[in-house]
């Protein structure tokens, strides 16, 4: 016979319940609030820090591209013609015309207007630190291209006829926007300018978001910050395809970084980021011949298996293999048009063919130094570089706070050993290419590459997102040393340099009358870098205070 059942205490249970069961909905009713409370405001701070972010943009912009004459970027007058003929379609590939000077160099000729040539000539003072920018305005090359027609246009010439076209489209409908709604020629081309440090900026802001909703803000501030040294901001407000080349690298590098970290993740890629991939693969081989090599070995990593994961290649759509895979023929094939023309110029040298291979692989191996220093910053026709102290500073700082964030407890899904293996590949285009084609290096042609390096430092990173001292250090000094150099390059073309005393270097210092002045005033300019600076420190600290924490991370050291 079966024991009856308990009674139930029906009223202690249900009727009159203990008191810690009346205070759990309480407690979770108040931990419910402050949780929306404390999500309202976080919320509402990082409105206020993308909303600074965004300002610094523009005044950031605006401070560099007024800090120098425009033409004292490399080759700058030859970029903007190009841009404008291409915009208009004189310059498009298929409706070029070449010229040929007596040096065998290809050129395409372009009608445009005059007030485009008005802004001074290079020629007085590039290679000459002691002349300020303070020249005749650009009657030599008026003089090269003719008089002025009666509807006030010249024919110019452009050698920047192997370009792709990508940026020189957006910078040449900025031009005809300008000139449309009745600006000036000169004001056409600081907005111009404006407009091209603008461009890179939204580059730079879509990796940076890329980026920091994987590995957490802290480390995407700090890689990207120590990749956007003074030389590249100086190019993002250049009328030059430089400046996007390195934005647009970064770009990638960010989206390779993500696409592996997602393998580790959850397995799977998403739609959205393999457009995204796409698209940052377009636009950078869209922007100088050799940028196809940068987008190869950066899209080579995708070959590299995740630690403990798949490769990911083959965990991408047949599609998007299929238009990377034709990406790079196209961007191979425009590399080997453009070298086609150059050797048909016979822009080669003898001499260098005529020295032993040793001595080539010592020159070139020697020339690495200057590369990382002039990527940091070399201004002008290679004629305003920034102190060694300052350029060692940058370096020091920046090397310092990266490593200093290095994630030991974890795998990262692209280690540090991945990201050189990179910067290894660059190196050898840049040796290939300096060995075989007798071509001087400069360093912002192999800085996409570093840039891109940095970004993929940003997954071995610690992911903490409150703490962390290398933040804030990397924000305040790396922003007061980008204030430090503009200031430094505006003086050169304000004043010049000058030799105050034996054994020391020369210097721009503000003593004696402005020989040129920037739009608005050098003080104004400074100020506007100063406050842009400063928004832009403490919009990225703010983000990095509010920062929910990155994506899980699915490696350990242990494996998946």
């Amino acid at each position: 016979m079966t024991a009856p059942a308990p009674e139930r205490d029906d009223q202690t249970q249900v009727g009159a319940p203990d008191a810690g069961t009346r205070r759990r909905p309480l407690a979770r009713a108040r931990t419910s609030v402050a949780e929306v409370l404390d999500g309202g405001r976080a919320r509402s701070v990082r409105v206020l820090a993308v909303a600074l972010c965004a300002i610094a943009a523009v005044l950031l912009s605006t401070a560099w591209s007024s800090a120098s004459p425009i033409g004292s970027s490399p080759d700058e007058g030859q970029h903007l013609q190009y841009a404008y003929g291409v915009a208009s379609g004189e310059a498009l590939p298929w409706n070029m015309e070449f010229v040929r000077d007596d040096a065998g160099r290809p050129f395409a000729q372009v009608t445009m207007p005059a007030e485009l040539f008005e802004f001074p000539s290079s020629t007085c003072y590039a290679g000459k630190q002691s002349q300020p920018g303070a020249c005749e305005l650009n009657s030599t090359l008026r003089e090269q291209r003719g008089d002025v027609a009666a509807d006030g246009t010249v024919v110019g010439s452009t050698h920047m006829t192997t370009y792709p076209v990508v940026y020189y489209a957006y910078a040449g409908a900025v031009m005809h926007a300008g000139l449309a709604v009745g600006l000036s020629g000169p004001h056409t081309l600081l907005l111009t300018r404006i407009l091209s440090g603008l461009l890179s900026a939204a580059v730079l802001a879509l990796a940076a978001r890329v980026a920091a909703r994987r590995f957490g803000v802290g480390a995407t501030t700090v890689v990207m910050l120590a990749a956007c040294t003074p030389m590249a901001v100086y190019m993002f407000t250049s009328i030059n395809p430089n400046g996007l080349e390195i934005s647009a690298a970064m770009l990638l590098a960010a989206c390779v970084a993500a696409v592996r970290h997602d393998l580790a993740a959850r397995g799977r890629v998403t739609p959205r980021m393999q457009v995204l991939l796409v698209v940052a693969t377009a636009v950078l081989i869209g922007t100088r011949p050799l940028s196809v090599a940068w987008a190869a070995c950066l899209l080579a990593l995708l070959a590299v298996p995740v630690p403990g994961g798949p490769w990911p290649l083959r965990r991408l759509h047949w599609a998007t293999v299929g238009l990377l895979l034709s990406l790079g023929v196209f961007g191979v094939g425009w590399m080997l048009w453009s070298n086609d023309l150059r050797e048909s110029a016979g822009l080669g040298s003898d001499e260098w063919d005529a020295y032993p291979l040793p001595l080539r692989l010592l020159l070139v191996v020697l020339k690495f130094g200057d590369l990382v220093r002039q990527s940091v910053g070399m201004f002008g026709w290679a004629d305003t570089p920034l102190p060694f102290a300052v350029v060692l500073a940058w370096v020091v700082l920046a090397a310092t706070c990266v490593v200093s964030l290095r994630d030991r407890t974890r795998a990262a899904s692209t280690p540090p050993g991945v990201a050189l293996l990179f910067l290894g590949l660059s190196a050898l285009v840049v040796m290939a290419q300096s060995i075989i084609g007798a071509f001087g290096w400069q360093g912002r042609y192999w800085l996409p590459a570093i840039a891109a390096f940095l970004v993929l430092l940003a997954p071995s990173l610690a992911r903490a997102t409150r703490g962390m001292p290398a933040v804030t250090v990397a924000v305040v000094t790396l922003l007061a040393i980008q204030t430090f150099a503009l200031t430094w390059q505006a003086l050169r073309y304000v004043y010049g340099y000058e030799s105050y005393y034996n054994r020391f270097e020369a210097v721009p210092w503000p003593d004696g009358l402005p020989g040129w002045q920037p739009a608005g005033g050098l003080e104004t300019v400074v100020l506007a870098a100063t406050v842009g600076a400063v928004a832009l420190g403490v919009g990225l600290l703010l983000l990095h205070r509010t920062d929910r924490g990155a994506a899980p991370a699915a490696v350990a050291k242990t494996g998946r």
